[in-house]
């Protein structure tokens, strides 16, 4: 019975003046902005369920970019939408879009750190100069890569202390990663007593000298043993490998 009622009304009330405009434009309204909750609510959900997929971290810079990407995506659309139907109302789109570009620019300047920074997420993005569980360094500290955001990226350091820096910042530092190194260098000073021998510290070096080469986790043909000086109370060697 409830469903009828709509085209029983439809063909048995005539609007028309002021009313049918009304009925009309409350109808465009609706339409819109019912298919631009829609478009929104598909594009999230569409980016949602690809960052559902177990290569992807919940927290990670992926996911973070997905769901930027699909708030950009469906806010693009959600005002192209809109624009149609405000000209289906006969609304003066044109110079609604001129004076909001004009206020977007002031926008844009307002906002500058958070665009630099949204920058930089996508340039660590692009370079994918570190992920998260690498252990880097970047400027004068050593940390463990914990999250990175769209604004800002947040580290864990060898005093177990959070960092946080902005993007913009840590994409502009010296950074080393070291997860990536292939071979790792050790190098190191040891210091033996000045009564050694001359005899005992040539069989120490090359004592040293086997054990290294011999080290399956070391680079043979790089390995170095030398002594290397006199210090304040010892006899140095100098271990490279």
């Amino acid at each position: 019975m409830v469903g009828l009622l709509p085209p029983f009304i439809d063909q048995q009330i005539n609007t028309s003046g002021i009313f049918s405009n009304l009925v009309d434009s409350s109808t465009t309204i609706l339409l819109y902005f019912a298919a631009a909750w829609l478009f929104w609510l598909t594009v999230r959900l569409l980016f949602e369920w690809i960052i559902l997929s177990p290569r992807i971290g919940d927290e990670s810079l992926d996911a973070n970019l997905l769901r930027l990407i699909a708030g950009t995506l469906g806010t693009v659309g959600v005002i192209v939408i809109l624009a149609y139907g405000g000209q289906a109302l006969g609304l003066p789109i044109l110079s609604v879009f001129a004076g909001l570009g004009i206020g977007g620019l002031a926008i844009a300047l307002a906002i500058k750190p958070t665009l630099e920074n949204l920058i930089g997420g996508v340039v660590l993005y692009v370079d994918n100069p570190v992920r998260v569980g690498d252990f880097c360094s970047f400027g004068t500290k050593m940390a463990t890569v914990e999250s990175i955001g769209i604004r800002s990226i947040q580290l864990r350091a060898l005093d177990r202390t959070l960092i946080t820096v902005p993007n913009a910042q840590f994409v502009d530092l010296e950074l080393v990663n070291w997860e990536k190194c292939d071979q790792l260098m050790i190098k190191e000073t040891i210091g033996v007593r000045y009564e050694t021998t001359p005899d005992q510290l040539r069989y120490a070096l090359a004592k040293l000298r086997e054990m290294l080469q011999g080290h399956p986790r070391l680079n043979s043909k790089k390995v170095r043993a030398r002594f290397s000086g006199f210090g304040d109370s010892s006899l140095n060697i100098t271990i490279r490998v």
